[in-house]
């Protein structure tokens, strides 16, 4: 339990006696944990937030960040920095400061963006959160001053500590060691000590971890504590969500530090505890680590089983968040289990189940972006009953996903049920649509029937540890683990050898990386049309450029490029409302001559030449609002522009445009998430646009996930910074070839056309790729 002191010294007859009294019915149940309670009860005595009461609206936002609603948190908390403008920031209690918002609001995100993996996000907002109550903290009650202090310097360690800075983190455990929460502070320093465990166990300092876990009471905080104790702890929630993080804590130093059977024991019993999994940001690693225990005692299955269910409690909580950098972070530090799990199925030889674990690890936030954007277009042609089941089926998976006090695992299990069979009965009204509710990654005889009959699929996956590759065919499946040497550093290499045109020295780096990451792959792959789905730096790597016995890779295979097997349900999706064939945006005129492509201007002209319902916009026209407002009137879009990208912030990254009144001229990657494009294929003839940051759970955000959530099939784009002639050739070359062939044969005979008639040095062909729809 986290207690205040304010309810100690008030409180304790009130909760005794279960009277209302002074003290709000909501904030009752927040003492006792029931969060999901207190939600529904706010929500129902008064549906519209900005009418809630400063008290009512504090402990929604508190119910919300408990139950790992995520989607409503932010809205709520949206709303407390409303009251923070009015200047109607603080709840005061009997004279007392019991909240401020100016402190809350801070301290609230910066606990979300901890949760969803966003630590640059998380201490920007603990750093305002400490600036806060340095600065209004004198108001409350000394106790809670220490207590919101506390929350800050928790965040900023964890945050610093998960980001790899350890020596930071280390710095704010001794911060928080540092604050007196001696009498009459005591009850505090419970939680004061947890939290400077949390932070010893994400740098990795178990020992002291466990000192300051093993941290002994005053006899005065134990007597009172134990009287708080015997009122309302026999409520069980208040276990699960105050002791169970410190009893899971004190398994988990057992068993990193070699006491595997304490560890084993202690977490059996926690397991047996029928309301575990209402604490989801918990349940899932206790089931993790209870898994990591039966791999050692050599129980694969059940260490299979507990991976399963830690894997299923972590796609619950993202299903709750909306936005796709947040839904990569949340699922980022999780990426373990997935990991544990693929390196398992792959050691019983379960290829199959392997290679699903890794389409729901990979690329799982554009996944569902996709499957929420086509569900949505598809929605208007909705029959009325097709209408009514996916009603019902959002009010089942909502129940699904609750994960609190009031809903009993006997009810989530029923709910499943009937999700199950609203969405067969769907298939039967609608099979089209059917496919689109589904947010799951595919199983992998969806991805061989999605595959054509003379297509070879390669899945990456780089554990960290161990590189394993599949080969998905029409046929069947295989799985190798292939030798990663030093893989990263050989991809930087010969990138930036390719980099020099000058220079033949790539050589050496593109036969090692083709011995690394296809030679063992050959003997399956028994076609010359190949999908590659990369993982990690393997996104930034040209394959076509890879040397096969003195011969570039693209010399022997027709490539395209995934984020993922699962994407390609969304790639035949048919979109309505395009009138033209083709729009080109050439040369736009950034107002300073450096920015001049003079080539990319008679490029744009070219390729629209002999076209029917073509458009051309060069220079001023070429503007970012003319992109915005005519694109998703053709089914082909061409950009030959500049482009940066922003590593930092991926979503700054963007297109130089020319710019108006209306728009600043820079298309960024955020901007693209508002569009509805309907293309059937954009090319960007840009520079690295087809670079993007890796972030946790592989997700690339970037330039080629923009354009696919923009509702684009496929992407022609760049991996490094392109010659401006060689490019007007390889262009040209292309729209002429899309006459006669498929995509990724136009580009690949266009790419080969630069290399025997322009120079055959990679650096002037290789850069462009092809992502989405091959056909």
């Amino acid at each position: 339990m986290k207690p205040y002191f304010f309810y100690l010294v008030i409180g304790l007859t009130l909760f005794f006696s279960g009277c209302g009294g002074l003290v709000p019915k909501a904030e009752h149940m927040r003492v006792k944990a029931q969060y999901g309670e207190m939600e529904r009860y706010l929500e129902a005595k008064e549906p519209r937030l900005e009418n809630h009461s400063g008290a009512d609206l504090k402990l929604l936002c508190t119910a919300y960040a408990k139950v790992k609603r995520y989607d409503k948190l932010f809205v709520c908390l949206q709303e407390l920095k409303t009251r923070i403008d009015r200047e109607e920031s603080q709840v005061i209690f009997l004279g007392f400061t019991i909240y401020d918002f100016r402190i809350d609001h801070p301290t609230m995100l910066a606990q979300a963006y901890l949760e969803l993996g966003n630590y640059t996000k998380a201490i920007e907002y603990a750093d305002k959160a400490l600036e806060a109550v340095n600065k209004y903290g004198s108001g409350m009650q000394p106790v809670d001053e220490r207590k919101l202090r506390i929350d800050a310097l928790t965040v900023l360690g964890l945050a610093h500590a998960l980001s790899g800075d350890k020596q930071t983190a280390a710095a704010y455990a001794h911060d928080m060691e540092m604050l007196r929460t001696s009498f009459p502070y005591g009850l505090i320093a419970y939680e004061q000590y947890t939290d400077i465990a949390k932070i010893n166990m994400a740098i990795g300092n178990y020992d002291k971890a466990l000192q300051a876990l093993k941290w002994d009471e005053s006899a005065f905080t134990k007597s009172l504590a134990n009287a708080t104790t015997a009122i309302i702890v026999q409520e069980k929630n208040i276990w699960i969500h105050s002791e169970l993080p410190r009893a899971y804590m004190l398994c988990k130093v057992m068993l990193e530090t070699g006491d595997i059977a304490g560890a084993r024991t202690g977490l059996d019993e926690l397991l047996k505890i029928p309301q575990i999994d209402q604490n989801g940001e918990i349940f899932w690693m206790i089931l993790f680590d209870r898994g990591r225990i039966a791999e050692l005692d050599n129980d694969l299955d059940l260490a299979g089983r507990l991976y399963h269910q830690a894997i299923e409690a972590i796609e619950i909580q993202r299903s709750t968040i909306h936005t796709e950098v947040s839904k990569i972070g949340f699922v980022g530090e999780k990426l373990d289990v997935y990991r544990k799990m693929v390196a398992l199925q792959f050691r019983q030889r379960h290829y199959a189940g392997a290679f699903e674990y890794v389409e729901k690890a990979k690329s799982r936030a554009l996944v569902d972006l996709l499957a929420s954007r086509d569900r949505l277009l598809a929605l208007p042609a909705a029959s009325r009953q097709t209408g009514d089941l996916l009603a019902r089926l959002e009010n089942a998976e909502s129940a699904i996903r609750v994960k609190d006090e009031t809903v009993s695992s006997e009810e989530i299990s029923r709910q499943r049920g009937v999700a199950v069979k609203i969405k067969q009965e769907l298939r039967r009204v609608d099979p089209e649509l059917a496919s689109l509710v589904s947010v799951s990654a595919l199983e992998t005889g969806a991805v061989r029937q999605l595959l054509a009959p003379d297509e070879t699929l390669i899945e990456y996956f780089d554990t960290g540890t161990d590189l394993y590759a599949f080969v998905v065919t029409r046929a069947g499946i295989t799985g190798r683990r292939l030798q990663k040497n030093d893989l990263h550093a050989t991809i930087a290499d010969f990138r930036q050898q390719i980099a020099d045109p000058r220079s033949g020295r790539f050589k050496a780096a593109g036969k090692l990386l083709y011995d690394i990451l296809v030679r063992p792959l050959v003997p399956d792959i028994g076609t010359n049309k190949v999908t590659i789905v990369p993982h990690g730096t393997l996104h930034y790597l040209p394959f076509n450029a890879l040397i096969a016995d003195n011969r570039f890779l693209i010399e022997r295979y027709h490539i395209r490029v995934l984020p993922s097997a699962s994407v390609m349900q969304f790639l035949a999706y048919q979109r309505q409302g395009r009138t033209g064939e083709l729009i080109a945006f050439g040369n736009p005129d950034r107002g300073d001559p450096k920015y001049d492509l003079p080539f990319a201007q008679y490029e744009a002209v070219a390729i629209a030449k002999g076209k029917s319902d073509s458009r051309v916009l060069l220079r001023d026209q070429a503007s970012e609002t003319a992109v915005k407002e005519y694109s998703g009137q053709f089914r082909m879009v061409h950009l030959a522009c500049h482009g940066t990208f922003n590593p930092e912030k991926p979503l700054d990254s963007g297109l130089l445009l020319a710019g108006d009144n209306s728009n600043d001229g820079m298309l960024t990657v955020g901007e693209l998430y508002d569009l509805q494009l309907n293309a059937d294929l954009v090319t960007l003839s840009a520079c690295e646009t087809a670079l993007g940051k890796i972030a946790n759970g592989d997700d690339v955000v970037g330039f080629t996930r923009g354009f696919l959530y923009a509702g684009t099939n496929s992407i022609v784009s760049s991996l490094w910074q392109v010659d401006d002639r060689a490019t007007s050739i390889l262009m040209q070359a292309f729209y002429r070839l899309l006459g006669t062939q498929d995509k990724r044969s136009a580009l690949r005979e266009a790419q080969l056309k630069v290399k025997e008639t322009y120079n055959t040095h990679p650096y002037y062909w290789a850069a462009f790729q092809l992502t989405g729809s091959g056909r």
